[in-house]
C-alpha cells in the first residue's frame, strides 16, 4: 500500500516538474535560473516530504488492522479490515482528499 502511495507522488510529482514550451523544432524547459532551489532548499522540502508521506502512511494503516498485525504492530490487534461497501468508499474518498493534498 506505502508503495502505491508513493508510486502515486513520484507519478504526480514528475508530471508537475516543468512544464516544456515547444517553439519550432526546439523543446525549452519554462523553469528560470533565479528559480533554481538550495541546497538547503532542497534538504527542508525532502524532509517536510518525507514526513507527509510517513504522517500519510500512518493514516492509511490505521484503515487496515489486517496490515497493522501483518507488520506486527499491535495497536489494533483485535480487530478486522472493514470491507463493507461504506467502508471502500471511505477510503476512497480519503485517497482522493490525500491526492489533492499532495498535488
Amino acid at each position: 500500500m506505502k508503495n502505491l502511495l508513493l508510486a502515486t507522488a513520484a507519478v504526480l510529482a514528475l508530471g508537475a516538474c516543468g512544464q516544456t514550451e515547444t517553439t519550432g523544432t526546439q523543446t525549452e524547459t519554462s523553469t528560470p535560473a533565479a528559480a533554481t532551489p538550495t541546497a538547503e532548499q532542497v534538504a527542508a522540502e525532502t524532509a517536510r516530504l518525507n514526513a507527509w508521506f510517513d504522517e500519510k502512511y500512518e493514516e492509511e494503516l490505521m484503515l487496515s488492522p489486517m496490515t497493522l498485525t501483518t507488520l506486527g504492530r499491535k495497536e489494533r490487534y483485535d480487530e478486522i479490515d472493514d470491507v463493507s461497501p461504506e467502508a471502500q468508499l471511505e477510503q476512497l474518498e480519503w485517497r482522493r482528499a490525500v491526492t489533492a493534498e499532495m498535488q
